[in-house]
């Protein structure tokens, strides 16, 4: 059973960050010190998840009051490993939420709220309310440590 504390616990860590709209101008292509830094975090640069990152540009995020600009070039530039795997798995998890809710899976060593605007949050927010409504226990083990769930 999923304790009322616990629901409002999952989905305020799932808004604990409030974001501004704004997306860049999209980024084109990567240099070859962008590609050599993604593959150092383990992901292929080629791949269609890199590539649609990349053309999503920026992402303004307002963080506690604190304004950052995230965008796989940055954290390219920064040499910021897991915040690129977090970046492109994220932003892959909500382009599969988009296309078939029912079926997008968050794996929890890539899924990562801060690379999400508002309305991006209250989408996955849905998302993780329809499963916990659903019994908890469903195919993505992320929300189901963030509803306390634990399979029989």
């Amino acid at each position: 059973m999923i304790r009322p504390a616990t629901l409002a616990l999952s989905l305020g860590l799932l808004a604990a960050a409030s974001v501004s709209p704004g997306h860049a101008a999209p980024l084109q292509t990567l240099t070859a010190q962008m590609s050599e830094t993604i593959r150092a975090a383990g992901l292929d640069p080629d791949s269609a998840a890199v590539r649609a990152a990349v053309a999503e540009g920026e992402i303004t995020v307002d963080f506690h009051g604190d304004p950052e600009t995230f965008s796989l070039a940055k954290l390219a530039a920064g040499k910021k490993l897991n915040g690129i795997r977090n970046f492109v798995g994220t932003r892959a998890f909500l382009r599969a939420l988009k296309a078939d809710p029912g079926k997008a899976v968050i794996f929890d060593d890539t899924y990562n709220p801060d690379y999400l605007s508002n309305d991006e949050r209250a989408l996955v927010s849905k998302r993780v309310a329809a499963d916990i409504a659903a019994g908890g226990c469903g195919p993505n083990t992320y929300l189901n440590k963030l509803a306390g769930c634990v399979s029989k």
